[in-house]
């Protein structure tokens, strides 16, 4: 995942299912909304 607006990227795990917590943790280092991923998913 890359937030072209202030050049940031992480990994995400490639699993079905990722605990809140961690999915928390991703959009947060990332910074966006849930809004917003809910948009890219």
């Amino acid at each position: 995942m890359h937030n072209l607006t202030e050049n940031k990227s992480i990994i995400v795990p490639n699993h079905s299912e990722i605990k809140k917590g961690t999915l928390n943790n991703i959009i947060k280092k990332v910074g966006i909304t849930i809004e917003e991923l809910k948009k890219l998913v």
